[in-house]
């Protein structure tokens, strides 16, 4: 495991699975970048940023990019729908890019378990048109 953290809201998460970079660019404003499979520990990591993130910003927009992922370990839905469930009333819209089918029936599971549709982008246009609104509206 290997964490660089380039700024204070912006961290590169890495091990011999994937890597994950976590940035907050603006107060509310998460985006995630996920690439290769995603492990146990990265979503250890992944929690605890948002909830460092959740504490200084009350509520969170989250933009999740695993367009690059190729799979994950089961203990990262469970880990990170939990989560979600828990502060879902501080996280008023998730935004998601996934480009394998693993990915996209995890993200199907989390919102039946969340009773809450998450906001699946079907290409990458459609999630940067998402982000640079978000962008927009806090600048």
């Amino acid at each position: 495991m290997q964490v660089e953290r380039l700024a204070p809201s912006n961290e590169r998460y890495e091990d011999r699975h994937g890597s994950l970079s976590f940035v907050v660019p603006y107060p509310g404003l998460v985006r995630m970048t996920v690439e290769g499979r995603a492990s146990g520990p990265m979503s250890q990591r992944i929690v605890q940023l948002l909830e460092g993130a959740l504490a200084r910003h009350g509520q969170l927009a989250v933009f999740d990019d695993w367009e690059n992922a190729t799979g994950y370990e089961s203990e990262v839905r469970i880990r990170l729908t939990d989560w979600t469930e828990r502060h879902q009333q501080r996280i008023p819209e998730t935004h998601v890019l996934a480009g394998s089918k693993l990915v996209s029936m995890g993200l199907a599971v989390a919102a039946i378990v969340l009773r809450k549709p998450l906001q699946v982008h079907p290409t990458r246009a459609s999630f940067e048109r998402a982000w640079a609104s978000a962008v927009a509206s806090r600048r």
